[in-house]
C-alpha cells in the first residue's frame, strides 16, 4: 500500500526493483534506464508492475488504473519515471487514503502471465472429448478435500488466482471459426485478464453426519450434471461447505477438455500448498510455473507423434476386436436402455467406497506374488466380478483410461491438461470360479501387451484425425444425426479408471487433510469407477447413469467388486507359489545407473543400489503410470527396445539386465567388489599375466613377475625401517619403472606415498616435503645432487632409498642411505597386507589459495571406485598400451599409472622433453603403439596445431581422453577434420579432491552439429553425486550457472594438518538421498542441460561483475572456442583505473577483424559480455601442468597496457615477462 511520504514511496518503489532484478536497493538511482541498466525486460516489467499495484490502495485502484493504464506503466524508461507516477498519486490522494490495509498474511502471486500467443495448442486426446461434449455428456469431473483448519476467503481466492496464473490449461475458452465444418475450426483461447468469481460458501455445521454426506455428494451431482459453456470462462469453480467446526469440503469442478483425474490431483496438491502457505504468510515451494510457449511446444512434439509400427498394432487388434460394441446389462431382457435424445444429458450420481488401509497394504503387497502391478489386480478382481454377477457373455470389453502424458519423445508429467487417452480392451472370462492365477497372468499379458504397444497413443490420433477431417459440423454444432452415430460408437459401458495415488499430503502446514473424494460425469448407460489411492487406502468411487442403474444395483456391483480385492489382498505367499526375483547375475553397472537415475526421476526420490532388486510396484512403490514413463525414459536412448519384456520385470535389475547389451552375462572386470584396493588388484594381475610386459620405457619392458617381486623386495625393506600402516613415505624420481615400482611398494608396505616432482621450485618441494613430515624419501641416483641442495632445509628426512644403482661420487646428506643392492637383498614374498579400503593412498599437493599447497588426502576406495569405472568404460584389453606422461604430483596420473596394470595393460611412461615438442610426442605415440592417451586440452591445442599440416596417423590410437581444464571446440573439431571419428573421445572432469574425474561425456560426433557452443563435462561417474547449488547450498534449476558440489564414495578425507580449509571446502552433507557425510565445495560454475549432463563455466573466482552485470568469464571464452579460427581463448579482466575495468579477451589462431568476432559473440551472448577489446598471442601461456597461467597473462596485458601498444607476441617472450 501507499506509504505516508514521498521518501517512503520511494524506498518501496526501490525495494520492488531489487526484488525483481536482484540489485542492492542501496545502488539504485532515479536516473537508471529500466532497460539499459538494471536489465528489466518486458517479461519482468511485467513481474514488477505486479508489484507495483499492491502499493495502491484496493478502493483506489479503479480512478489509478483509468489515469494511469497499465500500458503507460510499461512504457516507463527510467525508475524516476516510475517514481514520478506514485509520488504525484499520492500528493493528490488525501491522507485518509494512504492507509495500510490488513492483508491476513496474503502473499500476492509471484507468478508472471507472459506477453504469451493468443491461443493454446490443442492436444490430441483433447479431440475425442470435443467430440463427447457435443454428442454424449457434460464433461464435467470433481474432485473434494476435506480439511481442518483455518478458512480464509481471501486467501482460498489468491491461492486459486495464483493456481491459474501457473497453468495456461486454466486460463482458456474454446472458440470456433465462422462456418468451422469440423473440430479443426476449434481453438483454445487464453483470456487476457480475468476476474475470479465469488467462493460460495455453504454451512451445513448443524446437521447430522449422515445428512451431510449426502449434502455433499448431491451438490456434487449437482455439478457433475451441469454442462459448462466452453465458450464462456471460466471453465471450472471451487465451492466451500461448511462441515463443521474449523472443517470445510471445497469442491473442484472442472471441464475434463481442460485437465483429466491427475490433474485434479495437482489441482488440489498445489491449491493446497498455495494457500497453507498464504495462511503461515510465506511462499509456496512449487515447481517452475510452465509458460504457454513451453505447453504449445510440449503439445506440439506429442501431436507429431505418429508411429507406423503402433498404427499397425492398433489396427490388427481393433480387426481383432471386431466391429460390436459390448454392452453389461445385469437385468436381461428385463430391462432396455433408453437412449435419450441427442445434446440431452443422463443424470449421473455416485457413490464412494473404502477399503481399509490394511487390506490395502496387503495387496500391494501381494503384486509381488503375481509379479503384477495393483491396475492389474484390481482390473482381474473387476473382471471375475462382471462373471460372477451373471454375465452370459465370455468376452469382456473394458474400458481403461490411460496417462496419456508421456511419448517417446515428450513428457508432460507434472504439466496439467486433459491428457487422458483410453483403451478399449477384450477379456475372455469364461468361468466365474476362474483361479486367480490364470486370470491375473492373462490379464497382466493383454495389459502389458497393449501398453507396450502404444495402441491408446494409435487410437487417440486416430480419433483426433477424425475430429480434424471428418465433416461432422455445421457452423461449429453437431447435428442429432451425427451425434447419434458418435453415441454408438462407445465400445463398452464400463469404465475403470486407476487414477493412482493422489500424494495428496496428510497436513499442509497448520492444515490437516481428513478426507477426499473424485467423481465423473459418465454417459448414457454407463458405469465409471475411479480408483484411487488416498493415505494408504484404496478409494473407489461409482459414477452411473441412474435412469438406467439402480442404487440397491451398484451397491451389489461394488461390493462384490471390494469381496473380490479383499480376497485377492487375503492370499498369503504361503498359498502361492512366489516366483524368486532374486537375481545373481549382473548388469553392467552404466544400465543399471541409468535406470536407477531414470526411476528416480519418477519417484521423486533418491533410489540407490539397495532398490535395484525391490518390487517396483510393492516396494518402490511405481504405479503402472510410472512404468510407463520409465520404459518410455529408457527407449529414448535405445534402439529396438523389448517394451513387451521391461513392462513384465518386476525389478530394477530385471529391467537392467534385459536392457544390457551383454545379455545379463556380468563382466568380469567391473561390480566385483570383492578387492576395493588398486594394488591388490594389481598384485592379483601380477599372478594372472606373469610374463607380460608391465612397464615399457625407452625400448625396454618389466613384465608383471618383475614388477611384483620387486615391490615385495621394496615394501619388505620399507616395513623393516619402520614404515606401517597410516605412514606417509615421500618419492620423488623421473617418470619411469622406478616411479612405479616406488609407488607399488610403498602402498604393499601400508602406508601412503607423497609424490615429488623434480622439477618443481626448490622451495615448493621443501615445502612439500617439511608439510608432511617425510623422514623416508625414495628417488634415484640421477636426483641425489638436487637433493643435497634439499637437505639443510629438509632436516625431518632421515633415510634415502635409491631405487636404482648408485653412480653419484659424492657424499650424500642424509642420516642413512639404503641402497638399490640392498633392498633388493629382502623377501619377494608378498609382506602381510594390512591396509583396510578407507586407508589413506595417496597425499597430492596442490596449489592453495594462500600461496602454499594444499595436502589433499585421498584413500584407497575412492579411487577403487574410479578406476573400476575407468574399466568399464575405456575397456582397456589386455597387452593394450597406456601413455604416462603426466606429472607424479596431478591426480591423472594414477589412471595412467595404475589403472594399465589392474588390467593387464603397459603403462608406458614418456619424459617431457619429449611432452613438450609435438612432433616428437607425434613420433613417440606412433613408435610406441599407443593405444589409450590422456591430454589437457591446451597441450592438446598446441599438438593438433604443431601438426595440421603433417601426415601423422595413429593406427593403434583407440582413445585420446581429455580432463584437467575446459576442452575447446576447435581442437576437437581440428583432431576430426583430419582424423575422422575412428579413434574414441572423452571429456572427464574433476578435482583432485574428488579421487581424479567425476563426470564424463563421451563424444560421439562433431561438437557443434546440433548447434552448441561448448562440449559439456558429462553426467556423473558411478557412486559420485553431482549438485548443482546456489550459495546458500539450495539446487538450481536446469539451465541456470550454479557452483557445483561433488558426494558420494570418491571425496578426500581433507586436507592434510589443515582443519580450517578442509571445512570450508568439505560441507556437512544436509541431503538425505546422498551418502556420506560430507559434500565438496568445488569453486566451479556449472549449468545442467535438459538431458542431463553439465557443463563447465570456469571457475567462481572467474565471475565477475562490471557495471552491475555479472558476467561468468568461461562463457564467454566457450563461445570464442566454438569460432572456426580460434585456437585458444582467455577471458580476463584488467582495472584500467578510476574504478574503470574491462573484459579482455586473448586470443591465438587465425588473426581475424574484431568487428567479426564481436559480431559472432553479440549473436550468442548479452551486449554486456561482448570483451571491449581482442588482443592476438601466438600462443596462451601455460604453468607446468599445461593448463592456462592466467596470473602470468594479467600481469603481461596490464604492463603492455601502459605501454600502450597491442599486444600480439610470441609465448616465448610472454612467458619472459
Amino acid at each position: 500500500m501507499l506509504k505516508s511520504s514521498k521518501d517512503d514511496i520511494k524506498g518501496s518503489i526501490y525495494e520492488l526493483i531489487s526484488k525483481v532484478t536482484g540489485y542492492d536497493a542501496a545502488e539504485l538511482d532515479n536516473d537508471m534506464y529500466l532497460e539499459v541498466d538494471l536489465g528489466i525486460d518486458s517479461i519482468k516489467m511485467i513481474t514488477l508492475m505486479n508489484e507495483l499495484m499492491n502499493l495502491v490502495p484496493q478502493d483506489q485502484m479503479e480512478e489509478f488504473s483509468a489515469k494511469y493504464p497499465v500500458s503507460s506503466i510499461l512504457s516507463m524508461q527510467t525508475v524516476g519515471d516510475i517514481v514520478e507516477i506514485f509520488e504525484n498519486w499520492h500528493s493528490e490522494k488525501s491522507p485518509q487514503h494512504a492507509h495500510v490495509e490488513d492483508t491476513q498474511n496474503v502473499i500476492e502471486p509471484e507468478i508472471v502471465v507472459e506477453k504469451q500467443p493468443e491461443y493454446l495448442e490443442i492436444v490430441n486426446s483433447q479431440y475425442p472429448f470435443l467430440t463427447c461434449y457435443q454428442a454424449i455428456s457434460t464433461l464435467t469431473i470433481s474432485s473434494a478435500i476435506e480439511i481442518q483448519g483455518e478458512l480464509n476467503i481471501s486467501c482460498l481466492r489468491s491461492a486459486w488466482e495464483e493456481l491459474i496464473l501457473r497453468h495456461p490449461a486454466l486460463r482458456v475458452v474454446f472458440e470456433k471459426v465462422p462456418g468451422a465444418k469440423n473440430f479443426k475450426g476449434y481453438k483454445q483461447r487464453l483470456v487476457e485478464g480475468f476476474n475470479l468469481p465469488d467462493i460460495k460458501v455453504e454451512d451445513i455445521s448443524h446437521v447430522g453426519s449422515g445428512e451431510k454426506e449426502r449434502f455433499v455428494r448431491e451438490k456434487i451431482e449437482e455439478s457433475l450434471n451441469q454442462k459448462f459453456d466452453i465458450f464462456q470462462w471460466p471453465l471450472h469453480k471451487i465451492t466451500v461447505i461448511r462441515t463443521g467446526s474449523e472443517r470445510y469440503c471445497i469442491v473442484l469442478s472442472i471441464i475434463h477438455l481442460i485437465t483429466d483425474g491427475l490433474g485434479n490431483q495437482q489441482i488440489l496438491r498445489e491449491l493446497l500448498e498455495i494457500y497453507s502457505a498464504k495462511l503461515a504468510g510465506k511462499k509456496a515451494d512449487l515447481p517452475k510455473a510452465i509458460s504457454v510457449s513451453e505447453y504449445s511446444s510440449l503439445v506440439k512434439e506429442m501431436n507429431s507423434w505418429d508411429n507406423p509400427q503402433e498404427n499397425s498394432e492398433f489396427e490388427s487388434y481393433i480387426r481383432e476386436q471386431g466391429k460390436d460394441s459390448y454392452f453389461y446389462n445385469p437385468y436381461g431382457n428385463d430391462k432396455k436402455l433408453v437412449i435419450p435424445e441427442p445434446f440431452v444429458p443422463i443424470k449421473t450420481k455416485v457413490k464412494k467406497f473404502w477399503i481399509p488401509e490394511d487390506v490395502t497394504g496387503k495387496l500391494v503387497s501381494n503384486t509381488k506374488v503375481w509379479r503384477s502391478s495393483l491396475f492389474v489386480l484390481i482390473v482381474s478382481a473387476y473382471l471375475k466380478s462382471i462373471k460372477q454377477l451373471n454375465e452370459s457373455e465370455n468376452k469382456i470389453i473394458l474400458n481403461l483410461p490411460t496417462g496419456g502424458k508421456v511419448y517417446p519423445n515428450a513428457d508432460a508429467t507434472d504439466v496439467l491438461g486433459c491428457f487422458a487417452q483410453n483403451m478399449a480392451l477384450s477379456f475372455f472370462v469364461e468361468n466365474p470360479n476362474e483361479a486367480w492365477d490364470d486370470l491375473i497372468e492373462k490379464v497382466n499379458t493383454e495389459i502389458k501387451s497393449k501398453l507396450s504397444s502404444g495402441i491408446d497413443r494409435a487410437q487417440t490420433l486416430k480419433a483426433a484425425n477424425a475430429a480434424k477431417e471428418n465433416e461432422m459440423l455445421t457452423d461449429g454444432q453437431m447435428s442429432p444425426a451425427i451425434a447419434k452415430v458418435i453415441r454408438a460408437s462407445v465400445k463398452s459401458n464400463l469404465y475403470l479408471s486407476f487414477v493412482g495415488d493422489t500424494n495428496i499430503k496428510k497436513e499442509y502446514n497448520d492444515l490437516k487433510i481428513k478426507d477426499y473424494e473424485a467423481y465423473t460425469c459418465t454417459n448414457p448407460g454407463t458405469i465409471d469407477i475411479l480408483v484411487e489411492l488416498f493415505h494408504n487406502k484404496l478409494l473407489l468411487t461409482s459414477n452411473y447413469d441412474s435412469s438406467f442403474f439402480d442404487e440397491d444395483y451398484i451397491d451389489r456391483h461394488m461390493n462384490n467388486l471390494i469381496n473380490n480385492i479383499k480376497e485377492l489382498a487375503e492370499i498369503s505367499t504361503t498359498q502361492k507359489n512366489v516366483m524368486k526375483t532374486e537375481c545373481l547375475a549382473t548388469a553392467a553397472l552404466d544400465v543399471q545407473k541409468d535406470i536407477l537415475e531414470k526411476a528416480s526421476e519418477i519417484c521423486r526420490r533418491k533410489l540407490t543400489e539397495a532398490d535395484i532388486d525391490k518390487d517396483i510396484d510393492s516396494e518402490i512403490g511405481m504405479d503402472s503410470l510410472g512404468r510407463i514413463r520409465l520404459v518410455a525414459k529408457l527407449s529414448k536412448d535405445r534402439e529396438n527396445i523389448d517394451r513387451k519384456g521391461l513392462f513384465a520385470c518386476r525389478t530394477l535389475r530385471e529391467m537392467a539386465l534385459l536392457l544390457d547389451s551383454r545379455g545379463g552375462a556380468a563382466n568380469e572386470n567391473i561390480d566385483k567388489i570383492e578387492i576395493q584396493i588398486p594394488f591388490l588388484k594389481i598384485a592379483e594381475q601380477c599372478k594372472l599375466t606373469p610374463d607380460a610386459p608391465a612397464i615399457y620405457f625407452q625400448g625396454k619392458s618389466v613384465t608383471y613377475s618383475e614388477l611384483e617381486r620387486a615391490t615385495n623386495k621394496l615394501a619388505n625393506c620399507l616395513i623393516d625401517q619402520g614404515i606401517k600402516r597410516g605412514s606417509l613415505v615421500g618419492i620423488m624420481t623421473l617418470p619411469g619403472p622406478m616411479m612405479l615400482i616406488g609407488m607399488i611398494g610403498i602402498l604393499k608396505a601400508g602406508a601412503a606415498y607423497v609424490p615429488v616432482d623434480s622439477s618443481y621450485p626448490a622451495e615448493r618441494i621443501q615445502y612439500i616435503i617439511n608439510h608432511s613430515d617425510i623422514n623416508i624419501l625414495l628417488t634415484e641416483d640421477s636426483l641425489i645432487g638436487q637433493i643435497n641442495d634439499l637437505i639443510n632445509n629438509c632436516p625431518g628426512i632421515k633415510k634415502l632409498i635409491l631405487l636404482d644403482s648408485k653412480t653419484y661420487s659424492k657424499e650424500v646428506k642424509v642420516s642413512e642411505l639404503i641402497e638399490k643392492e640392498k633392498w633388493m637383498e629382502y623377501s619377494e614374498i608378498p609382506p602381510v597386507y594390512s591396509s583396510s579400503p578407507e586407508d589413506l593412498m595417496v597425499v597430492l599437493y596442490t596449489s592453495g589459495s594462500t600461496g602454499r599447497p594444499k595436502g589433499v588426502m585421498l584413500n584407497h576406495l575412492g579411487y577403487m571406485n574410479r578406476l573400476v569405472w575407468h574399466q568399464k568404460i575405456f575397456d582397456l584389453k589386455p597387452g593394450e598400451r597406456v601413455a604416462q606422461k603426466t606429472s607424479c604430483c596431478f591426480d591423472i596420473s594414477i589412471w595412467e599409472l595404475f589403472w594399465p596394470l589392474m588390467y593387464g595393460g603397459t603403462v608406458c611412461p614418456v619424459r617431457k622433453d619429449i611432452v613438450k615438442n609435438p612432433w616428437a610426442l607425434a613420433e613417440w605415440l606412433i613408435e610406441t603403439k599407443i593405444n589409450i592417451m590422456h591430454f589437457v586440452p591446451s597441450l592438446f591445442g598446441e599438438f593438433v596445431h604443431a601438426l595440421e599440416d603433417e601426415n601423422y596417423t595413429f593406427k593403434d590410437l583407440r582413445w585420446l581422453i581429455f580432463s584437467g581444464e575446459a576442452l575447446p571446440m576447435s581442437y576437437i573439431n581440428k583432431w576430426i577434420d583430419k582424423h575422422g571419428m575412428t579413434v574414441k573421445l572423452a571429456n572427464l572432469y574433476g578435482p583432485t579432491e574428488a579421487s581424479i574425474d567425476v563426470t564424463y561425456h563421451i563424444i560421439d560426433k562433431r561438437p557443434g552439429s546440433d548447434g552448441e557452443s561448448q562440449i559439456p563435462i558429462g553426467k556423473p561417474v558411478d557412486n559420485v553425486y553431482i549438485l548443482n547449488l546456489d550459495e546458500n547450498m539450495n539446487r538450481k534449476k536446469d539451465g541456470e550457472i550454479g557452483e557445483l558440489w561433488i558426494g558420494g564414495i570418491q571425496l578426500a578425507k581433507g586436507y592434510l594438518k589443515d582443519p580450517e580449509r578442509t571445512s570450508e571446502a568439505f560441507r556437512p552433507n544436509p541431503f538425505k538421498e546422498i551418502p556420506g557425510e560430507f559434500l565438496y565445495r568445488t569453486g566451479d560454475l556449472t549449468r545442467v542441460r535438459e538431458d542431463g549432463s553439465f557443463e563447465y563455466h570456469g571457475r567462481i573466482d572467474n565471475q565477475v561483475k562490471i557495471r552491475g552485470f555479472r558476467i561468468e568469464l568461461g562463457e564467454i571464452e566457450a563461445v570464442l572456442s566454438s569460432h572456426s579460427n580460434v585456437n585458444e581463448a582467455a577471458v580476463v579482466v584488467i582495472d584500467e583505473g578510476e574504478g574503470q575495468s574491462q573484459l579482455v579477451a586473448c586470443l591465438s589462431g587465425k588473426i581475424t577483424e574484431e568487428s567479426e568476432l564481436k559480431e559472432f559473440i553479440g549473436k550468442k551472448l548479452p551486449y554486456y559480455m561482448i570483451p571491449h577489446r581482442i588482443e592476438w598471442l601466438e600462443s596462451l601461456p601455460k604453468n607446468p601442468n599445461g593448463k592456462l597461467d592466467r596470473r602470468l597473462l594479467r600481469i603481461c596485458l596490464t604492463e603492455y597496457r601502459k605501454r600502450k601498444k597491442k599486444l600480439f607476441f610470441p609465448l616465448h617472450r610472454l612467458n619472459a615477462g
